[in-house]
């Protein structure tokens, strides 16, 4: 029997969050410290789409791994 069948159907690279969880993955402790340090989005500008923490997740992915 599968993880997220005992959970109530969340698979179990899921955070609580709903966001995907790897061993290379933010955790809520280090985006509370980074979060504050992204800009806002302009007021007067298009809203963001961007999930700034999936960005983040990317940009450090690609610090720490390379790009092969």
């Amino acid at each position: 029997m599968a993880n997220s069948d005992v959970d109530g159907g969340a698979p179990s690279d899921l955070s609580p969050g709903g966001r995907r969880v790897s061993e290379r993955s933010l955790i809520d402790v280090e985006w509370t410290r980074l979060e504050p340090l992204i800009p806002e989005a302009a007021p007067d500008g298009r809203p963001r789409k961007t999930d700034m923490w999936a960005a983040m997740n990317a940009i450090l992915y690609l610090l720490t791994a390379g790009y092969p």
